[in-house]
């Protein structure tokens, strides 16, 4: 039998656990997004996962976003770091790739 790990409890959030997936991710990203200057254009389901933009000073900037629930998942899925501008994720698990994200 698989084991799982325990659910982490998060205090003062939308959600009870710590998510468990890239849809937890989304959903959380989604609740903290005005408050990090990010107004989502579209979430959709092909690469990049979302397009926003953030306020930089007094103008936007257009940032193509993909949400993974580890940051490593991004080189596994093969995706294009040239057409991605942040990755959002819950794991950090690819510390080589600080220097482009």
């Amino acid at each position: 039998m698989e084991q799982r790990d325990k659910p982490v409890a998060l205090k003062n959030a939308p959600m009870e656990y710590a998510p468990a997936n890239e849809l937890g991710v989304v959903f959380l990203f989604a609740h903290v997004a005005r408050r990090l200057q990010f107004r989502i254009e579209e979430i959709r389901p092909q690469f990049p996962d979302c397009i926003a933009y953030r306020r930089m000073g007094d103008s936007e900037r257009k940032c193509r976003i993909e949400f993974e629930f580890r940051s490593s998942n991004f080189k596994a899925h093969l995706h294009d770091s040239g057409k991605c501008d942040v990755i959002v994720c819950w794991h950090h698990d690819w510390p080589d790739e600080d220097k482009k994200f």
